[in-house]
């Protein structure tokens, strides 16, 4: 066995040794992890020591131009399966590359940013409008909020990388982070329960760094990719190979890319699994397309039946329970209630285990402008609030971020349902052509 690497590295080398006239197979995912695939070969006693000499010499020489022609190393080897480099003393040679695409790597020009103050607002914006939460005045908002603090979760490395062509074209414009992360994370809820217990005692219990696209708070396509140019792939290959480039010096367990929609996923699903990656299916997301109706009358009849009468009979009739509050919280007391509503649901939310955001962040939410703030509060109970929505307006895009209930009233009164369907009212009442309701 010859450790090779992901799929395409393993696969690329295989097809040269057979060019060659050796008859070599792969040892690949999922017979082994995804990235620790090889090279497997049998002798037996009808070969004889020149043939073996002469496989040895040629796989020595096909193993560094395969590698090197799929942008990989003896160094990137040993780092996946965490053993010495291979030594291999050969003369200096180039690849001569298979397959088109590969050449494409070579015409490329990336570049990597620390920082969103270090990239013009106008061309970041302008690939990253109506896409979630990802603008340019809130990435240097969380930039802030997300580091020097004591709590480690809590302090992210952001990374921003573009990829252009020869005419300085963008091909691929991305931001991703590195963050400590539950290792549950999108585990089972069952096992994030049995998880909870331990982290009562240990907060850090099972939790590692990890690189993600986007971050852990925003929503929305944190990679761009312009699919219709003819290096879109080798784009996503150099951006895959800087994101594992950050994994090995943050010392990160595992590599998140996500938010792809379902056109990219048939373009990316196969190419991913050559790149090493495997697809890891989310929980759905809900989208409203549409908020062209002229009134309520007409926002029902665009529903289906089962949801115009779901709507019926868990909103509308008790829609006069509620006062319903869509401007920012100004009093310390308020704004720490609201946090405190968001808390109740981050302590039941374990489809998704993660840590919960600072205060600092829903401070900031308070006060930025570009932030919608919807409050609930009963009539019987006009002190407190028992329902409230973060959302944030991308571009005429209404993205509800999270959500916050008092539980006891998420069941008497269905607050939750509630909050949903306000939400629903407040995106069209603001003008907004569409509404991304997250999972």
């Amino acid at each position: 066995f010859i450790p090779s690497g992901p799929p395409r590295v393993t696969s690329t080398i295989i097809h040269r040794l057979i060019a060659q006239g050796f008859y070599v197979n792969s040892a690949g995912f999922p017979a082994v992890p995804m990235k620790k695939g090889g090279i497997r070969f049998a002798v037996t006693h009808h070969h004889s020591l020149e043939m073996i000499d002469k496989l040895l010499t040629t796989m020595a020489r096909e193993y560094l131009l395969g590698l090197e022609e799929e942008g990989s190393s003896t160094k990137a080897v040993a780092r996946n399966f965490r053993i010495d480099p291979i030594q291999i003393s050969l003369p200096t040679v180039r690849a001569k590359p298979q397959s088109e695409p590969v050449t494409r790597l070579h015409r490329l020009r990336t570049k990597v940013y620390r920082s969103i103050k270090e990239i013009s607002p106008q061309v970041w914006n302008e690939h990253f409008s109506k896409r979630g939460s990802l603008r340019h005045h809130n990435l240097l908002e969380l930039e802030s909020i997300f580091s020097g603090n004591s709590q480690p979760e809590n302090n992210w490395s952001f990374y921003y990388y573009t990829v252009m062509d020869e005419d300085k074209k963008i091909v691929l414009i991305s931001l991703f982070t590195s963050a400590m992360v539950k290792d549950d994370m999108l585990a089972p809820a069952d096992v994030s329960r049995k998880v909870m217990p331990l982290r009562e005692e240990d907060p850090y219990f099972l939790t590692s760094r990890s690189i993600v696209s986007g971050t852990l708070f925003t929503k929305g396509e944190s990679v761009v990719v312009d699919y219709d140019h003819p290096d879109w792939k080798a784009a996503v290959r150099l951006l895959v190979g800087e994101m594992e480039k950050v994994a090995e010096q943050e010392q990160a367990s595992s590599l998140l890319i996500r938010e792809f929609n379902a056109g990219q996923k048939e373009q990316l699903r196969d190419f991913m699994l050559e790149l090493g990656l495997v697809e890891h299916r989310l929980l759905d997301n809900y989208t409203v397309e549409s908020l062209s109706w002229k009134d309520h009358g007409e926002y029902l009849a665009s529903l289906g039946q089962r949801y115009r009468y779901s709507l019926r009979k868990e909103c509308l009739r008790l829609a006069d329970k509620f006062r319903v509050e869509t401007g920012k919280p100004t009093s310390p007391a308020e704004r720490r209630t609201c946090y405190e509503l968001y808390r109740n649901v981050h302590r039941k939310a374990l489809e998704i285990s993660v840590f919960e955001l600072p205060f600092e962040l829903f401070e900031m939410m308070h006060d930025e402008e570009g932030y919608d703030i919807i409050r609930l509060y009963l009539h019987e109970r006009p002190e407190e609030p028992v329902a409230v929505m973060y959302s944030y307006l991308n571009d005429g895009v209404y993205n509800a971020m999270l959500v916050g209930l008092d539980y006891q009233y998420a069941h008497e009164v269905n607050a939750y349902k509630q909050i949903l369907y306000r939400t629903v009212l407040r995106a069209r009442e603001l003008g907004c052509e569409s509404i991304d309701l997250a999972y």
